[in-house]
This record gives structure tokens, sequence and C-alpha cells, in this order.
């Protein structure tokens, strides 16, 4: 066992191991000491190789044609970039467009209804109006006459009308009433009160 480990200790290097050890090991640190140094000194050394590769008139070539070839690819990228981004425009505009309708008709629905509203209330104004109008007249008119017509209408109007109209009025109607309708107005106008 101790002749084997002095044989391997006696070996010498085979060439790959020599060179490996001499040459290129070296170099490796002293070019990881050189681009320490640069960046420390704020020097790009990639850069400065690429102002450098310009002057040789060979390798300029070499490094053109690369660009041009890396230059394509990357115009081929923008483009396609670029219509992707000119589609997105265009789905997003017409997103806008939807939305822009939606909030059209619904400002024509908001406007259609606002004005059935204003109607509506025209219409009511003008229902008190003709109520009080209505009311006034019964008021003012004879106890007797207004028993008269108070007889021949329908049992609802007669009873709105009758809870509107003032109690002395009131009063002098239902004594001009039949008794038996009378009685059937003052129990509804109870209910209606107590309500």
């Amino acid at each position: 066992m101790e002749k084997k480990e002095k044989v391997q200790q006696d070996k010498p290097f085979n060439l790959f191991q020599w060179v490996f050890l001499v040459i290129i090991f070296p170099i490796f640190v002293v070019i990881i000491i050189v681009l320490l140094i640069a960046t420390a000194a704020d020097i790009n050394v990639f850069d400065k190789m690429n102002e450098m590769s310009q002057k040789i008139p060979l390798l300029s070539k070499v490094i053109e044609e690369d660009n041009v070839q890396e230059d394509g690819a990357m115009v081929i990228n923008l483009q396609a970039e670029l219509q992707d981004k000119e589609a997105r425009i265009t789905q997003l505009e017409n997103e806008l467009n939807k939305q822009s309708n939606k909030l059209e008709q619904a400002s024509l629905k908001e406007q259609q209804l606002q004005e059935q509203m204003d109607e509506f209330q025209q219409i009511q104004e003008n229902n008190k109006r003709e109520a009080k109008e209505i009311i006034t007249s019964y008021e003012e008119m004879s106890a007797k006459s207004a028993a008269n017509i108070l007889v021949e209408m329908e049992e609802e109007e007669a009873l709105w009308i009758l809870s509107k109209i003032k109690s002395e009025q009131l009063a002098k109607i239902l004594e001009k009433l039949p008794p038996e309708t009378a009685a059937i107005f003052t129990e509804k106008l109870s209910i209606q009160t107590e309500t």
C-alpha cells in the first residue's frame, strides 16, 4: 500500500494538467483581477472591448454582421410587440365604445324617466287642483244638491269627497241623505278616520 502511495506522489503531472495549472488558470485569475479593478474604477470593460473591436478590420465586419442579425431579430420582435399592442389598443377602444354606448343609453333612459316623473308630478298637481276645486264646489253648494249628487255616485268616490269636506258641510249633507245611505257613509268615514 505504501508503495502505491509513493508511486502516485512521485508521478509527474500529465501534459493537460501542466498546461492548465501553468497557463490557463493564471490567465483566468489575471482576467478576474483586471475585471474587479475595472469595476472598482467604474470602467465598463465590455464597452471598451466593443470600441477596440470596431478598430480592427476583420473583427469589425464579424461584429457588424452579428449586430445586424441581432438588430433584425430585435426589429422583428419589436414589430410583433407593436402589433400586439395595436391589437390591444383596438380591443380597448372597442370596449370603450361599448361602455360609451351603454352610458349613453343609460343617460337616455334616465332622461326618459325624468320626463315621465315630471309628467306624473304635473298630473298629480292637476289632480290635486281639480280635487280641491271639486271639494270647494261641494262645500259651496247647498246640502240638498250635494246629497242628491252623492247618492247617484259610486260609493268610493262619494266617500272620498265626504272625507275631504269640512265637518260643518259634511253634517248638513249627511242630514239630507236617506237614513240608510247616511248610516253607511258615516260608518265607512269613521273607519277611514281611525286608519
